[in-house]
């Protein structure tokens, strides 16, 4: 059993209740504050009723991977996931600083991506998107919302479940987003096999009755080095056809640089001048 219920329970709720998602939104008017055991046991790829028995202390001995996560999705500082290994396993953590994108994506980042001209994000392993510009959150128009609330600014996670979007963003779901989608997933599963939510991800894609039925090996012969055309209806310019570019970071960082290029009708890439920059 867990060596403090009393701490971890008090800890775990009040992180929960000032949650906000990755772009500081706190959801509709009039919702609670924060965000409840069932919304935070899916970004977690579990149940709600599995994080209540965390939160509670009834789970024994909860992996190092597990707080990492729950650290992780819950933007704890270093004191409270110092706390949450304390509560939950009677020791400190192997590492006092944060792993992950909240501990790498610093101002630097933010920086970064703010000066690119065409949509940019920065993504975590997970695929989780940790910064952005504002042209990158353009794109998404009206779906922003649920990309960043339910699905937790997780690109993987939104693009291969939220079925709305097969239909109205992205265009050509099945041929064209789909295959690097999937590809992208068994990438991060190579890399962290033991993942909890991209493990419940990949059962998810295996139910789907389109993905499911189609198999993998059709999706993932289309996919080259890391960068694809792809089109999205973006909600000001209607049809628009990108080269999307990816870069890893060298070093120890977990992080990726992505970024959409707009494609004029001949297909050739190009990138629009503009005076100043904007954050994200």
């Amino acid at each position: 059993m867990t060596v403090n219920q009393p701490g971890l329970r008090a800890l775990l709720m009040t992180c929960r209740k000032r949650y906000r998602g990755p772009d500081g939104e706190v959801g509709p008017p009039g919702r609670r504050a924060g965000i409840s055991q069932e919304q935070l046991g899916f970004l977690l790829g579990r149940s709600g009723r599995w994080y209540g028995a965390l939160e509670r202390g009834q789970m024994d001995n909860p992996s190092t991977g597990l707080l990492e996560d729950v650290a992780r999705v819950l933007s704890m500082t270093g004191e409270e996931r110092a706390a949450l290994y304390l509560y939950a396993v009677g020791r400190q953590p192997e590492t006092l600083r944060p792993t992950g994108a909240a501990a790498d994506c610093d101002a630097a980042w933010r920086t970064v991506v703010s000066h690119v001209t065409t949509p940019a994000v920065v993504t975590d392993l997970r695929a989780r998107a940790v910064a952005w510009n504002t042209e990158f959150r353009e794109v998404f128009g009206a779906d922003w919302q649920p990309f960043t609330q339910t699905y937790g600014g997780n690109i993987l996670r939104w693009g291969l479940t939220h079925t709305p979007v097969r239909d109205r963003l992205l265009v050509d779901w099945a041929d064209s987003w789909a295959p690097a989608l999937l590809t992208a997933l068994h990438v991060a599963l190579a890399r962290l096999p033991g993942d909890p939510g991209l493990r419940a991800l990949q059962q998810q894609v295996a139910e789907d009755p389109l993905l499911g039925s189609e198999g993998a090996e059709r999706f993932l012969s289309v996919y080259a080095s890391g960068t694809w055309r792809q089109t999205v209806r973006h909600p000001r310019h209607g049809p628009t056809t990108y080269t999307t570019l990816t870069a890893s970071t060298h070093g120890t960082s977990d992080l990726a640089l992505v970024v959409w290029l707009p494609e004029e009708a001949g297909g050739s890439a190009v990138a629009p001048v503009r005076d100043g920059a904007r954050g994200p």
